[in-house]
Formats: structure tokens, sequence, C-alpha cells
């Protein structure tokens, strides 16, 4: 009786791990790694390049677009952090139908980036495209990252003209 018992107790163990691990069941977070897988979806989405799904995030989760990950950057941040343009014009054009802060700052103590708006971020790798959108979408173009500089003043130091 008891090998019955683990035989149907290893069976059902089994097929919860295969419901998890395919998807079928949700597996069921708490806590701070739950927090921290509903900040990076779209991070996540972004390096997997499914674009077509941010739509679809920022529909269930309208605040999405506007969280940092664990390593202190907005989805748009993370996009332009890694020359992802892609991504980056996705979130700017999702951002003229739903509210976005395009002033959020990134949150990186000791690094360069501390501080960086979306507008920094496009300014420091001189993407005059994006930089004219995001500033008629309402990015201020005063905003001083940690270093003291502004997006103008780091146009100037990547030599943009």
């Amino acid at each position: 009786m008891k090998s019955r018992l683990k035989i149907v107790h290893c069976l059902i163990v089994f097929c919860l791990f295969v419901l998890f691990a395919t998807g079928v069941l949700p597996f069921p977070m708490t806590g701070e790694f739950a927090q921290r897988h509903r900040n990076e979806t779209v991070h996540r989405l972004i390096i997997n390049r499914d674009y077509d799904l941010i739509e679809d995030a920022v529909r269930s989760d309208p605040d999405c677009l506007n969280r940092l990950n664990r390593n202190g950057l907005s989805p748009l941040h993370f996009s332009l952090d890694r020359k992802d343009f892609q991504a980056a014009y996705k979130i700017v054009a999702i951002a003229k139908a739903h509210p976005v802060d395009l002033n959020l700052r990134a949150v990186r103590p000791g690094d360069k980036l501390d501080g960086y708006t979306a507008l920094h971020f496009a300014s420091s790798i001189c993407h005059k495209n994006l930089i004219k959108e995001l500033i008629a979408l309402g990015a201020s173009k005063d905003v001083v990252d940690a270093n003291g500089l502004t997006p103008a003043d780091l146009l100037k130091k990547s030599g943009c003209q």
C-alpha cells in the first residue's frame, strides 16, 4: 500500500512539474521575486525581441513602462542602453497613447548612467530622430543627471552637431 502511495505521489509531483514548466499553470510567485518578475516583464520582451507583445503588456498593466528593473532602468532606458532602437521606437509609439513618464530617471548609484532620462540616453548616442520624438512628446531638455549634465551637454560630449 505504501509503495502505491509513493507512486501516486510521484505521479502527482511529476504532473505538476510538467504543468508549471510548460506554462499551463502559472507558478505561484510571492514576495520580492514576484515584484521583480512584475517589474521586468517588458525588459524580458525586449531581450527576446517580442516587440509585438509590448503593447499587450501595456494593456494588461498600464504602468509597466514606468517601472525600473533591478538595474535601475525603465524599459525605454533599457532599450536605448542596448541600442535596440526597434524596441525604443515601439515604446515611443505606445507613449503617444498611454501615459509613459519620459522624464523618469535611471537609478544607478555610482554609475555614469545615474539620473539619465530617455533623452539623456538618446543624446549620449546622438540619435537625432529619437531626440526629436522624445521632445515632441514632452521630454524635458532641462533635467540634470547625477553628474550635473543635461541632454544638451551629452550631445556636445558625444560630438554630435
